[in-house]
């Protein structure tokens, strides 16, 4: 097990954000969203994140695939602020200026649905370059996101917590140590990149933490398992300082806010990390073919992939088997 100290993840916000989530709260009309008519056809789903700087106390985000059109940070002073990328605040620059107070947000109603339908027109433009990321592996991993999140089902497979996650550290410094430190323990070769984020993490049926990559069709297996192994090892040190810890918060918080049903899966006192790697793929022996385009590296990364699954999706997100290699 690799032992960075200096690494950390937790996705909790501040309650009154979270809060405003809930069935008649300022923002629960956004909830009703991603499971709406509209929702759907743009592959939403709602996400919690943290980080130092101005995310430091919180925000929440709402996912088209995998690009944003709309964030709410938390700021100082129990006010908010509407975030997102260049090409969505041409829409409302108005709502993007300054921070205002959270009693304030429940007037922003209109002018927020507003700023989504505006949103969604750019996106259709043809000339929109973040049109790329609502097709191929941005569907499937919205897709499964948001069925295996906020319309989770009792006899589901796993609970999707957090998608794009991502672990931090103290400094930069520190995290160009602490990769040199993995990429020497998983004997990568020198242009072999490190992931920065990791496509979801889940909670399995029986209570363990799942780490899933996600690839399209055309996606490569090989990259994917190399991915998820680089990820098996932060947060097998993470599990060792509070990561269990940390998942249950996040699990608790989305449950109370309305995000995830609360018939969710717990995690164990002691759960194990496995790893998955997930793909929509319609060809007859498509784990056979996966397990013989990796065999070597899991051999050499044995000890890492206990619980290792294959993951067959359709295009959307459902997962249509789960295989052994």
């Amino acid at each position: 097990m690799l032992s960075f100290e200096t690494m950390y993840y937790d996705r909790h916000i501040v309650p009154e954000l979270a809060d405003t989530l809930k069935e008649g709260a300022a923002l629960a009309w956004l909830v009703q969203h991603v499971h709406s008519a509209k929702g759907r056809s743009r592959h939403a789903h709602i996400q919690f994140r943290r980080a130092p700087g101005d995310r430091r106390w919180g925000s929440v985000q709402l996912y088209w695939g995998r690009t944003s059109p709309l964030e709410l940070q938390w700021r100082r002073g129990a006010k908010l602020r509407c975030v997102a990328h260049a090409t969505y605040r041409q829409a409302s620059p108005e709502l993007f200026q300054e921070s205002f107070p959270l009693e304030a947000l429940e007037e922003k109603e209109a002018a927020l649905r507003h700023h989504l339908d505006k949103a969604a027109l750019i996106l259709e433009e043809p000339e929109c370059r973040r049109q790329a990321l609502l097709k191929g592996e941005a569907t499937s991993h919205a897709g499964m996101m948001w069925r295996y999140g906020h319309a989770y089902k009792a006899s589901d497979p796993m609970l999707a917590l957090d998608a794009e996650a991502r672990v931090g550290f103290e400094s930069r410094t520190k995290q160009r140590e602490a990769d040199a430190e993995l990429r020497q323990r998983l004997e990568l070769y020198s242009g072999e990149a490190l992931p920065k984020k990791l496509d979801t993490i889940a909670l399995s049926s029986d209570g363990h933490i799942l780490l899933i990559e996600v690839k399209d069709r055309e996606g490569d297996i090989r990259r994917a398992l190399t991915q998820v192994v680089a990820h098996v090892a932060r947060f097998e040190a993470l599990l060792a300082h509070q990561l269990r810890e940390v998942l249950h918060r996040m699990r608790r918080q989305k449950v109370m806010a309305g995000l995830i049903p609360s018939d969710a899966p717990e995690l164990l006192m002691e759960p194990s990390i496995r790893p998955w790697v997930a793909a929509p793929t319609s060809a007859p022996d498509w784990a056979e073919a996966w397990s013989e385009q990796t065999q070597d590296l899991r051999e050499k990364w044995s000890s890492r992939l206990g619980g290792l699954r294959w993951v067959r999706l359709t295009e959307r997100g459902d997962v249509l088997e789960v295989r052994q290699p």
